[in-house]
């Protein structure tokens, strides 16, 4: 996912198009504004549209319904476990166990920053008493916005059209699993603290990974050459001959294969 930041970085550099996806925040964004019409996904799940916040560019909203599906059974699973142990407190600030405004805001507030979820919860905290409920309004926006993602590129439609460019985007994932990692000093897209982290890593063989500009370099040393003895004349017979693969590059094509477009 390409932050702002990145995308202006590679609009400095001549002749690079990319493809990349807009974050949660700037979809809910969206979404609140009336950007996205989202009775357009009754009908089918991908629709190019255009924002102002995002000049030259091409915006596709797509819907995974399989995805949906899963973040809504991961909300009520996360909502349960939260609601369980502040049930808990309330019983005991009610049985006299548990009192102090300050007390039982601390220990809800744990709980609450435990799961992460705390958005979804209304609290009442009162010295000798706590209640609280979940907001419904608040859970219903947010799975409305479920399996939604927003595919965002500098490339006409001319050059790629819209399945074209929603395909390309999901194969990103598998070419990054392929190639374990990318390195960010060559498309400054990503931080110092990322960097190390590529430099250290290592393969389960102990080598290093290689980057995907470096691996590139790497198989750019196979070659087919056309030959001719030596001391021969120019109109002599050529042959040709083919850069044997080491271990690493026959790898790095092994992977390449289990790419699929």
């Amino acid at each position: 996912m390409l932050t702002q930041k990145q995308v202006d970085a590679l609009y400095d550099i001549d002749g690079v198009d990319w493809i990349g996806a807009l974050c949660p925040e700037a979809i809910k964004k969206l979404a609140t504004n009336g950007a996205i019409q989202m009775g357009l996904f009754d009908k089918r799940n991908l629709f190019e549209l255009k924002h102002p916040d995002f000049p030259g560019e091409r915006l596709i909203a797509c819907r995974n319904a399989e995805l949906a599906h899963r973040r809504a059974i991961k909300r009520e699973s996360l909502l349960k476990a939260p609601v369980k142990e502040l049930d808990r407190v309330r019983g005991m600030v009610r049985r006299g166990r548990l009192s102090g405004k300050k007390e039982i805001d601390a220990r809800v507030r744990g709980i609450l920053k435990k799961y992460g979820i705390g958005k979804h919860f209304e609290l009442d905290i009162r010295e000798n008493d706590f209640n609280f409920e979940i907001n419904r309004d608040k859970v219903k926006k947010e799975a409305a916005l479920d399996g939604i993602y927003i595919v965002r590129t500098s490339l006409f439609k001319e050059r790629m059209d819209t399945d074209e460019t929603v395909r390309s985007y999901k194969l990103l994932s598998q070419a990054e699993r392929a190639f374990r990692s990318f390195k960010p000093v060559d498309l400054m897209v990503r931080s110092d603290s990322a960097m190390k982290k590529v430099r250290t890593k290592r393969l389960d063989d102990g080598s290093r990974v290689y980057s995907f500009r470096s691996l590139l370099g790497h198989l750019g040393a196979i070659v087919r050459a056309t030959c001719r003895c030596s001391g021969e004349r120019d109109t002599s017979a050529t042959f040709t001959m083919i850069t044997r693969r080491n271990p690493k590059q026959q790898k790095a094509f092994d992977l390449l294969q289990t790419i699929r477009v």
